[in-house]
């Protein structure tokens, strides 16, 4: 299989690099691929690269594009702007955002200029996903631009999914842009119209971006996304989880205590994936909820905690323990002042 993949990326031919993402399947021809790619990559279309370069990360996310300074991207991305239809865009757009890379602002304004020439060809995906990806990668338009992309996004809201709805509030939250309360209201209706469709991911990121927003979507909105929120919960990562507490202490709403013992419960079976912040940030959440998650609970965090103590800055570790205090669990003094290796 290596010596044919060779001989089809000298052929040169741009096809083949669509299909090359395929024949991936574990770490080791990854990097096999990646040698072959670098070396012939000025020869394919850079759409087709990055669909390839997405499939490098689903294998090892430890891959991004700077990984490839042989083929000046940016540059080539610059000489065939006049070839790109709205999927290349949006592929390319998507590529730097999910493997990290920070091209210069021009080239984003240049290619979010182009995006937007398109504007009666784009669908709801495009427009949602085009503003993920911005956020993603920190660039901030101009207000033109924003303006434009804004139109957009009314446009199309009537056609969004929930995917579509979570990525965009998150992306006006991420750039601190404000469409204002009657956008917002609208967007509010569409979440709850897709409820059932929404996942862990986005009903954390569409709370915090509420919260983040400072904007209150209402008793009967919250109520319903909270109900969704409990039956998805198996759906949720860590991080997520993270999220929804902490927006829904921001929001002032308090979901009683059914819901926050099933979240502790889901919490307590991914406890090993939260980080350092995420472990204090739960415990802090718990106290300012006045709700007590019980001492088995607790145990298990002070115990994970202990186990990464060294990890923890004295102010984290003096956090975590006050924490615990206040919800009426003492981890020790062990926790606090761990003990530090003796040299041999």
């Amino acid at each position: 299989m290596f010596g044919n993949l060779c001989e089809a990326l000298g052929d040169a031919k741009k096809r083949h690099i669509r299909s090359l993402g395929d024949k991936i399947n574990d770490a080791e021809t990854a990097t096999d691929l990646f040698s072959l790619v670098r070396e012939h990559g000025k020869k394919f279309a850079v759409s087709h690269l990055c669909s390839f370069l997405l499939k490098l990360t689903q294998v090892d996310s430890s891959w991004t594009l700077k990984e490839f300074p042989l083929l000046h991207i940016e540059e080539i991305i610059m000489d065939l702007r006049s070839t790109f239809n709205k999927r290349a865009l949006n592929t390319i757009f998507c590529a730097f955002a999910t493997l990290h890379v920070e091209p210069t602002d021009n080239v984003l304004a240049a290619m979010l200029a182009d995006v937007l020439k398109m504007d009666r060809e784009l669908k709801a995906q495009d427009v949602s996903k085009t503003l993920w990806a911005i956020a993603q990668l920190k660039y901030h338009p101009g207000k033109d631009q924003f303006k434009e992309l804004h139109k957009l996004c009314e446009q199309k809201l009537s056609c969004f999914t929930a995917v579509d709805v979570a990525d965009t509030i998150w992306a006006y939250a991420t750039l601190a842009y404000d469409p204002g309360k009657p956008f917002l209201s609208l967007m509010k209706a569409r979440a709850i119209k897709k409820l059932s469709s929404f996942q862990g991911p986005q009903l954390s990121i569409t709370l915090w971006s509420f919260a983040t927003m400072k904007y209150h979507p209402g008793e009967e909105c919250l109520v319903a996304l909270v109900e969704e929120c409990k039956r998805k919960l198996s759906t949720f990562e860590a991080q997520d989880l993270s999220f929804t507490l902490y927006s829904l202490t921001e929001l002032k709403y308090k979901p009683g205590e059914a819901f926050l013992g099933a979240t502790i419960n889901e919490c307590k079976s991914k406890l090993s994936s939260f980080s350092n912040w995420g472990l204090i940030n739960m415990i802090l959440l718990c106290d300012k909820m006045e709700y007590n998650p019980g001492d088995e609970f607790l145990a298990e965090v002070a115990d994970q905690s202990a186990m990464r103590v060294s990890s923890f800055s004295a102010e984290e570790r003096e956090m975590m323990r006050n924490g615990l205090l206040k919800l009426g669990f003492d981890p020790g003094q062990q926790f606090l002042f761990p003990k530090k290796r003796r040299g041999r």
